[in-house]
């Protein structure tokens, strides 16, 4: 039995594992290729181009994720790096050394998570703001009446201390015209 498991490891060494290592080669050709694409398609299909550029960021996050587990998981079994970043093979050491950084990155983070979680806040709400109001200026009630463009004014909030007996959640959107309150 444990010469079959070295044969086979030997075959997918050789064979299998050489394709698996150029995982980023042809994530970054598909993009290039699918960008190229969308490029020459612009003036037909505007909204591709940014379909792609969305679809960057997940899909290289993705890519290091499984990187990073592969190199952890098999390479102790394959000798293999983790492509891009490291092409050293999985070792104890260095395992013990990222882990040691994780856990220090993870202690310094503890005292400024209000602070980082806090900003996020304020970007979304400003994000908000400037999407939603005439050059991101609120504006009174009486501004709102006496305005010649907002004849119909339609508002949604959340109600969050209400459970449907239809739902499982305790969030739910609620809308508020001149004409209508309700869901």
């Amino acid at each position: 039995t444990m010469g079959f498991v070295r044969e086979a490891l030997k075959f997918f060494r050789a064979n299998v594992f050489k394709y698996v290592a150029s995982m980023w080669k042809v994530t970054i050709g598909i993009f290039a290729i699918l960008l190229a694409i969308s490029l020459i398609l612009l003036p037909c299909v505007d909204f591709l181009l940014i379909w792609m550029l969305f679809l960057i960021g997940p899909v290289c996050l993705f890519m290091a994720s499984v990187g990073f587990v592969r190199w952890r998981v098999f390479s102790p079994i394959t000798k293999q790096g983790m492509p891009p970043a490291i092409n050293a093979p999985f070792n104890l050491e260095g395992w013990a050394g990222v882990v040691f950084w994780t856990f220090i990155l993870d202690i310094a983070m503890v005292p400024i998570y209000q602070f980082v979680r806090a900003n996020m806040h304020r970007f979304y709400a400003r994000s908000l703001q400037r999407a939603y109001f005439a050059r991101g200026i609120d504006k009174t009630w009486k501004q709102l009446k006496d305005g010649p463009f907002c004849p119909f004014l339609l508002l949604t909030g959340t109600v969050n201390d209400y459970v449907r007996a239809d739902s499982d959640r305790a969030i739910h959107e609620i809308s508020f015209s001149f004409l209508h309150t309700g869901s």
